[in-house]
């Protein structure tokens, strides 16, 4: 059944439908059984049949199609090049985020390649001029790859911990780019006041592409969450921040004990003393300092915009 559903992204949705089925027609002289004979392998692979490219067709009956028939089929014509996407600083976000729905867990040879132990350089959106360093594990349990990420953080007398847990994933039909989905919780401490803990939980995704491919030592892009304490002005309004992983050899101790947990000034990132030289070859490779300074992704568009000093990330 199709959904009387008017989002605009629904609206989009259908328009890019509708655009990429007239490009495969012209492309086919006009035959509309031509463009599906020519896709009816993919279409029966997603569980889509020769009606339903008819009806995304024309304009009076596309609308009968739902969602999730639409992005496949979206998927199938942008897979033969018949669809042309919006371009802007956010394009590549929209496109990587509806690309979640056809994600899975990580196959064997990208399994072997993942690093075990990497460290997380993202802006901060508590501190607007700082770093916050972070330590990530991932583990394999059964057969789902897990991804754990410690980190600490301070605002004045306020003192934070937080980690995420969640799942690496990735889109076959995606190059090069990795998602990682979970819950990041927050455990925050004011020593001003009395003996104080409070804890936020928040649904997270991060959105990585290897720096130079097929290596996995170095990743960047952005890390993108909501929670309604987030932001007491605009308490709707998410957090995004850009990122860079590197490759480590050390354990969460071993980090820890080497102070490198912590919060950084922006500008004397790469200067800090507790960094390897291997580690410092990673961050140079994969430009760190440059692409955390800007606070915009370059790729993705988004950056973090604290509007005030709160108790909350």
């Amino acid at each position: 059944m199709g959904t009387s559903d008017r989002s605009e992204r629904l609206i989009r949705l259908r328009r890019l439908v509708l655009d990429a089925m007239e490009r495969a027609r012209d492309h086919s002289g006009g035959r509309l059984s031509d463009v599906f004979a020519r896709f009816a392998d993919a279409a029966d692979a997603d569980g889509l049949t020769r009606d339903d490219f008819y009806r995304a067709a024309r304009a009076d009956t596309v609308e009968k199609l739902s969602q999730s028939k639409l992005s496949r089929l979206a998927a199938i014509l942008d897979a033969g090049g018949f669809v042309e996407r919006e371009e802007g600083p956010t394009a590549a976000l929209v496109r990587a985020l509806e690309s979640l729905s056809r994600t899975s867990h990580l196959p064997e040879r990208l399994l072997a390649a993942l690093p075990h132990r990497m460290l997380c350089l993202r802006r901060s959106y508590l501190a607007p001029d700082a770093v916050n360093v972070s330590h990530v594990e991932i583990t394999r349990e059964d057969v789902e790859l897990h991804y754990r990420e410690t980190r600490a953080g301070s605002l004045g007398s306020s003192s934070q911990r937080s980690e995420i847990r969640g799942s690496v994933l990735w889109n076959e039909e995606v190059e090069n780019v990795l998602y990682v989905i979970g819950h990041n919780e927050f455990r925050t401490n004011f020593a001003v006041e009395e003996a104080v803990s409070m804890r936020t939980q928040i649904v997270v995704l991060s959105v990585l592409s290897p720096v130079r491919p097929p290596s996995f030592a170095a990743l960047a892009g952005v890390h993108v969450g909501l929670t309604p304490d987030n932001n007491p002005d605009l308490p709707g309004v998410p957090y995004a921040a850009t990122q860079v992983f590197i490759e480590t050899e050390r354990t969460l101790a071993e980090a820890a004990q080497a102070q490198l947990i912590q919060n950084y000034p922006l500008g004397g990132i790469l200067k800090a003393s507790a960094w390897t030289d291997a580690e410092r070859r990673l961050l140079k490779d994969a430009d760190a300092l440059g692409r955390l300074k800007s606070g915009i992704d370059p790729h993705y568009g988004l950056l973090a915009v604290p509007t005030r000093r709160t108790r909350h990330i």
